[in-house]
């Protein structure tokens, strides 16, 4: 994997770390740390990195992780990968779908932490209609967690 974003990098690409955990607990963010130390050894000083948050255990479920949870794993990753790479975008993926993202940012702002920047699609993401519907929702979501936070 590290050889991939140094790779990635050279080449003037943005690469895409994904990091996450087999099953919610107090273990996790011992893995996030893991996952981002191996995937940023080999990332330029200047680089720039998305982390997609993807926990393995709310893939491919009917429901997304909780809000409260993916807030609280962002802003944890947010923090560890600011102190080694300049600009970051932290996102989240996991069973996520239109509705998702707002749960998210609202949940964020009610506990003061930082919105993810975006959300990283699997299955959401074939559907042209729901991929736009969702694109419009993150878009309108950050823009009030912006509004919310002046």
């Amino acid at each position: 994997m590290p050889d991939k974003i140094a790779r990635a990098a050279a080449a003037g690409l943005v690469p895409i770390l994904i990091v996450g955990e087999p099953e919610p607990g107090p273990r996790a963010e011992r893995l996030w740390s893991q996952q981002l130390e191996v995937g940023l050894a080999r990332l330029p000083d200047h680089g720039e990195l998305v982390i997609a948050y993807e926990p393995t255990w709310a893939i491919g479920q009917t429901d997304p992780a909780p809000s409260g949870h993916v807030v609280e794993a962002v802003a944890s990753i947010r923090e560890l990968a600011t102190r080694h790479v300049r600009r970051t975008r932290v996102l989240y993926g996991g069973s996520a779908r239109p509705g998702t993202f707002s749960d998210i940012a609202d949940a964020a702002v009610a506990a003061s932490l930082p919105v993810p920047q975006g959300i990283f699609l699997g299955r959401a993401g074939l559907d042209p209609e729901t991929f736009l519907a969702t694109a419009a929702e993150v878009q309108r979501a950050r823009a009030g967690a912006r509004d919310a936070a002046d």
